[in-house]
């Protein structure tokens, strides 16, 4: 299937060059808060941003290697599972022969629930060994290992930030079995996992330093590496934010539909089926209360014939300040996908919202004025990595002002629908007067899907949210602040050429990322904060997450997380429907997908419920937490390293077990994780002094003297 995918051509594609060669001096005009400005710079032939890595680590440009061909693979690799589960940071590893370059075995992690694949590859790389006569089977040093292994991203580790330590003890223990170098895409982006598993590999892992190699900068591997994980480099950069994609389909003379609103089909089937799958790839789809109103869409993933083309299929997302929708909507089927509409507590229509919410729907209304920056934030304190929104220029105009746009999908069809100014636009007014002040995308592409050509770009990262627009708005030279802005391009036609490609648009998100670490290594916290919240399980503190990798074993089942064995505990097993609902649970192979199967069944089948499950359900959350953190050594060390302070969930949708959208919800988990400290930490001081008493008996028992 087709689709505008980072690694390949899709089948079909045609390319177009839009791009001409840069030239050594180019004069970028720049417009940032009403201001515009000019300089003239040296443009040098490699990437101008310099990473910030940690001392631990060699860093080697694979000129004259195939390092960059390996590394690739590894980042294909770890895309696999998009569509297929919920957007998460993607990981893969290959492992290759360094003689032969053959490659011996390779993995990838589904999901964020899913085993490390650095796991997976230990696990194949042992039985590849002991399967074959032909490789040695004995214990090997690294200096005269025989076997490569190619990340396309650094792994989480440490304790006291995440509970995760077994991607790290994976590669450890492949050392011994032949491993000799280990080649690294990309470092984490995230500021508190960057650098912590290739110093412990170094320190600990009984790796030399010139064997952990990060790919530079301007490499293809580098390239590849960021590519794969643009959104977790946004979320990064500008402090939580998703990253947002802006698509739209137009007639060849500017419009998104007729003088009537009318927008079915702009585009052929090729290009519909594309979105599909673009779709599939983010948290949640996004469009307005007028696209609502008129085209009554679906905005699942599918196939050409209706049927759901993904396991997973993202949230809908309805924006409408006036809370102007209709009761009746093929988006209020909450069994599809679920549904958010997002408005002003203001609306005036408390009867249509419980309309709504029965149905399933979640009306999230935002207390004061809606703006966009609160639907920004929102998106946020979900933790979404990735948005896609396919909104009209109403709505997109005040979402680009707020930088909720990080990059385009243009799909232009070859037809022409007049219209006038009756006919709606892509982008509405955001105070653009004059053709110089228009935003230039960077790193433009196009592609042909049957009769339509799809032009894709990145905004200026000026344009962007958070600390990223605060890092850019410095400006970099050399790795050096220099106060220079780049956001635009020249006025004079004849410089207008795209200088900036793709490489270098991540390089800088990279570059923020990077920059932010480094700052925090040098600042000592002396005001740390006396509560820690945690969310998404592939974030910081990940272990307190009901959703984190740790599987369970309880009665003789084993379930994927504590969030599968929680749902499952709902329902009524002496009732064969029931029993139906639990074995899907413990089936789903991620843990938002149990989570949505419990939830669901929970609000269609009330009937199936335990009758005494308001009752009980503390008793059976307390139940698997102390499974989960008694099976689970990393994952208790993170919780004991807690100390006294207070834990929260900090979600937003939950105002039961989390701390919710006001912090007013009674944060059941976050209670329910302190009080289990409290009681490892009492057992293993009983167990201490048990230990203690037994080894003083001993001692007082050999000094004794027999009687004579």
């Amino acid at each position: 299937m087709a689709h505008p995918h980072v690694f390949s051509r899709p089948p079909g594609a045609t390319m177009v060059s839009f791009s001409s060669s840069s030239s050594k001096k180019v004069v970028f005009k720049c417009h940032h808060r009403g201001k515009r400005r000019t300089r003239r710079r040296e443009r040098s032939s490699s990437i101008r941003r310099r990473l910030v890595f940690p001392d631990s680590v060699c860093c080697v440009s694979n000129d004259g290697s195939d390092d960059d061909e390996w590394v690739e693979r590894a980042c294909v690799l770890a895309d696999s599972s998009a569509g297929e589960c919920a957007p998460h940071p993607k990981f893969a590893c290959v492992i290759v022969h360094s003689k032969t370059r053959d490659i011996l075995c390779e993995a990838f992690q589904f999901g964020q629930a899913g085993e490390k694949c650095e796991r997976q590859a230990e696990r194949k790389l042992r039985e590849v060994l002991s399967s074959s006569s032909s490789l040695a089977k004995k214990e090997t040093t690294t200096e005269t290992g025989e076997y490569d292994v190619y990340l396309n991203m650094e792994p989480v580790h440490g304790i006291e930030v995440s509970g995760e330590t077994r991607s790290v003890d994976a590669l450890t223990r492949m050392r011994s079995r032949g491993v000799r170098r280990i080649v690294i895409g990309t470092m984490h982006p995230n500021e508190k996992f960057r650098g912590n598993a290739i110093k412990e590999l170094v320190e600990r892992g009984g790796f030399k330093k010139e064997q952990i190699v990060v790919c530079k900068t301007n490499t293809r591997g580098a390239m590849c590496a960021r590519k794969v994980n643009e959104a977790l480099l946004y979320r990064c950069a500008t402090g939580g934010y998703p990253h947002g994609v802006y698509k739209y389909a137009m007639t060849l003379d500017g419009k998104i539909a007729s003088s009537s609103g009318k927008s079915k089909w702009v585009t052929g089937p090729e290009s519909r089926e594309t979105v599909f799958h673009e779709r599939a790839r983010s948290d949640a789809v996004i469009v307005g209360g007028g696209t609502l109103r008129t085209d009554d869409p679906r905005l699942t993933s599918r196939n050409g014939d209706g049927t759901l083309t993904h396991a997973y299929q993202p949230a809908r997302v309805v924006l409408s300040r006036s809370f102007d929708v209709p009761e009746d909507a093929r988006l209020w089927d909450t069994s599809v996908a679920s549904t958010i509409v997002m408005t002003s507590a203001s609306h005036g229509k408390p009867a249509l919202a419980k309309i709504l919410r029965d149905k399933g729907v979640d009306v999230v209304e935002f207390e004061g004025e809606f703006t966009m920056d609160k639907v920004l934030d929102e998106m946020r304190q979900r933790g979404w990595l990735q948005t896609f929104w396919e909104c009209g220029g109403t709505l997109a105009a005040p979402a680009i002002t707020a930088g909720a746009f990080s990059r385009v999908l243009a799909f232009v069809a070859p037809k022409i629908v007049g219209g006038g100014s009756k006919a709606p636009t892509p982008m509405g007014d955001f105070g653009c007067d004059a053709m110089a002040d228009a935003v230039p995308l960077k790193a433009t592409d196009a592609k042909v899907y049957g009769r339509d050509v799809l032009i894709t770009g990145y905004l200026p990262n000026a344009f962007a949210k958070g600390r990223l627009k605060r890092f850019v708005e410095g400006g970099w030279m050399d790795g050096k602040r220099d106060g220079f802005v780049d956001v635009g391009e020249s006025s004079d036609d004849s410089e207008r050429v795209d200088t900036f490609g793709e490489n270098e648009v991540l390089a800088d998100v990279e570059q923020c990322c990077a920059d932010e670490a480094e700052s925090n290594d040098n600042e000592k916290d002396d005001n740390a904060s006396d509560e820690i919240r945690f969310y998404k399980s592939w974030d910081t503190y990940s272990a307190l997450s009901n959703f984190s990798a740790h599987a369970v074993d309880i009665d003789g089942e084993n379930w994927l997380t504590s969030e599968s064995y929680y749902q499952a505990q709902k329902f009524d097993d002496s009732h064969p429907d029931g029993v139906e609902i639990k074995n899907a649970i413990l089936k789903a192979n991620s843990p938002e997908k149990a989570s949505r199967i419990g939830r669901l069944k929970q609000r269609e089948r009330p009937d199936l419920l335990k009758k005494d499950w308001n009752s009980i359900k503390i008793h059976v959350m307390d139940r698997v937490l102390r499974a989960k953190f008694t099976q689970h050594r990393s994952a208790q060390s993170l919780l004991l390293s807690t100390g006294q302070k207070r834990l929260v969930e900090d979600s937003p949708v939950d105002n039961v077990w989390g701390s919710g959208r006001n912090n007013d919800g009674k944060n059941l988990l976050g209670v329910a994780l302190m009080k289990l400290r409290d009681e490892l930490r009492t057992s293993i001081v009983k167990d201490f002094l048990v230990d203690e008493l037994e080894r003083l008996d001993d001692e007082d028992l050999a000094n004794v003297e027999p009687p004579k």
